[in-house]
């Protein structure tokens, strides 16, 4: 089951995330299975976020006629540090 809140403060985004795991273990499984999760590559990309990249153009990758050079990327670094970074 997962559960999770939404932040108050802006940017909109999820503030919190629970997730239960009901699985009948005996007790050196269960230290095995807490290994296993905590290593888990979602876990970790969401404590460490990566870099993110948007582009935007149209579904035949082209670009619109009346710019050709009408590209817009998002660089979020891995650091969480915003900048402008839209290049128009």
């Amino acid at each position: 089951m997962a559960d999770y809140t939404m932040a108050s403060e802006r940017p909109a985004r999820v503030g919190s995330l629970t997730i239960s795991v009901d699985i009948q273990l005996s007790p050196p499984r269960v230290r095995a299975f807490q290994a296993v999760i905590s290593h888990c590559t979602v876990k970790i990309t969401l404590e460490v976020p990566p870099e993110i990249t948007i582009t935007l153009g149209d579904s035949s990758g082209t670009r619109s006629s009346e710019s050709p050079d009408n590209e817009c990327v998002d660089r979020v670094p891995a650091d969480g540090s915003r900048d402008s970074g839209v290049t128009l």
